[in-house]
């Protein structure tokens, strides 16, 4: 894109340049853009044959790769018999302006670009090179146009592939590991992963593997894919994009909705998080086992931002980092999380039963507690917040006219009625938790 490729004062390869590019128009200025083009017309000495049959060897390599060393020899041969100089000149020129369909390889890797570095191997070993033509026609130009955006496909900016490979395979590499490992995604999400990750080469990629993974037939250039099943196969491919992108997210997530079910916490998250803060705290000075104490430390953290917050005790529980979680590692922080939660829930009993708990915000702490001879204690901590006071008024209301009617049996009969309840309730939650442990165990 620069006046005389850039070449500056007068060496040898200006004169080429001159003689060559320039005088045949193969590199020139078209308005504001310097730019490769075809060669001009001439009645006499003109190079547009021979570069339209470069560009005919090229078309014969859809589907196909193609040797440059063999371009190189079909131009050496009749009816053209080029000499050696002008010829990787040419087939350069060629391969420039033809860039948006045209997949270079080196020692059969895939170059995602045309470099001068490359350029200089390219003439001076052109039998390590091949290429190969994706033609973006048909159902493939119609798939290109809409991943890209009707937008950018009608300004005419982006015709090669390159760059939307590049922006799909980074999309891939750059999830964290969890999301590039784990299977608790859809099953074209998981295809559609596998082909990024796999990726070598952009029309195989885009017009092969993504439609396959997304369970339609390849593409090719001659391909006719009526409008709704384009528009399905888009969506589908997007949906899986999104999948992959929000898997960690959805990891976090469900980091969150598992403290706030263990420990019975508020709905909003902010809120969770503080109540837990608070309790923790309290519990700090009491703690003497090593991971309760670490995970009371971790959860009175108020100095990190939420999601930072969430990773500190997903590392504890899940013996690392979230980012790096395999799924048997989910099943390891839900085992932990339950451990850490009974043993939270005895020294929690312990220090309401001393009165050490206070907490802000107008939330109390209640310890419940039903013992049986013979039987296992059922003992539970509830909070009571100053939002779930009026249903807990209401509800209390309605127990006390209940009672009040019972005028046949002693106000010790009712009590043990209402520790019965009470008993049968706390056995059911903790049936819950442990139930939810046992789910997660491999």
């Amino acid at each position: 894109q620069q006046k005389n490729l850039g070449i500056e004062g007068t060496p040898p390869e200006l004169s080429m340049y001159l003689s060559l590019l320039e005088h045949h128009g193969l590199h020139r200025v078209d308005g504001d853009v310097v730019k490769f083009a075809e060669p001009r017309n001439r009645k006499q000495g003109s190079l547009k044959p021979v570069y339209e049959y470069i560009q005919q060897l090229l078309n014969s390599a859809s589907g196909t790769r193609l040797s440059l060393e063999h371009v190189y020899e079909r131009l050496r041969a009749a009816p053209f018999g080029l000499k050696d100089g002008p010829i990787p000149v040419l087939v350069m020129a060629a391969l420039v302006e033809s860039g948006a369909d045209i997949a270079i390889y080196e020692d059969g890797a895939f170059v995602p670009h045309l470099t001068g570095a490359i350029a200089e191997r390219v003439l001076r070993g052109p039998s390590k090179f091949e290429v190969q033509r994706f033609r973006v026609a048909g159902a493939r130009a119609e798939l290109f146009q809409e991943l890209i955006g009707p937008e950018t496909w009608a300004s005419g900016k982006v015709r090669s592939l390159l760059p939307l490979v590049k922006q799909l395979v980074r999309l891939a590499r750059d999830l964290p590991d969890y999301s590039r490992n784990t299977r608790s995604v859809s099953e074209h999400a998981l295809a559609v992963r596998e082909a990024l990750l796999r990726a070598k080469e952009p029309g195989p990629l885009v017009f092969t593997e993504l439609p396959r993974a997304c369970g339609f037939e390849p593409l090719s250039d001659t391909s006719d894919l009526p409008k709704a099943k384009l528009d399905e196969l888009v969506a589908r491919l997007k949906t899986a994009l999104r999948e992959l992108q929000s898997a960690y997210r959805r990891l976090l997530n469900t980091i969150e909705n598992e403290l706030r079910n263990t420990f019975s916490l508020p709905t909003v998250a902010l809120a969770a998080r503080k109540e837990l803060s608070a309790r923790a705290k309290q519990l700090m000075p009491m703690a003497v086992e090593t991971q309760l104490k670490g995970f009371l430390i971790r959860a009175a953290d108020d100095a990190i931002d939420h999601d930072a917050w969430l990773e500190s005790v997903g590392t504890l529980l899940g013996g690392r980092p979230p980012a790096t979680w395999h799924d048997r590692d989910r099943e390891a922080f839900a085992i932990n999380l339950a451990q850490v939660s009974r043993r939270f829930a005895t020294v929690e009993a312990f220090a309401v039963e001393r009165g050490g708990i206070q907490l802000a915000e107008g939330t109390k702490l209640l310890r419940l507690s039903v013992a049986e001879p013979g039987m296992q204690d059922h003992e539970r901590v509830v909070a009571v917040r100053a939002s779930d006071q009026k249903h807990i008024s209401a509800l209390a209301e309605e127990l006390r006219r209940l009672v009040a009617g019972q005028q046949d049996i002693s106000k010790d009969a009712v009590l043990a009625a209402l520790a019965y309840v009470a008993r049968d309730v706390v056995a059911e939650l903790s049936a819950t938790d442990e139930s939810s442990s046992e789910e997660k165990r491999p």
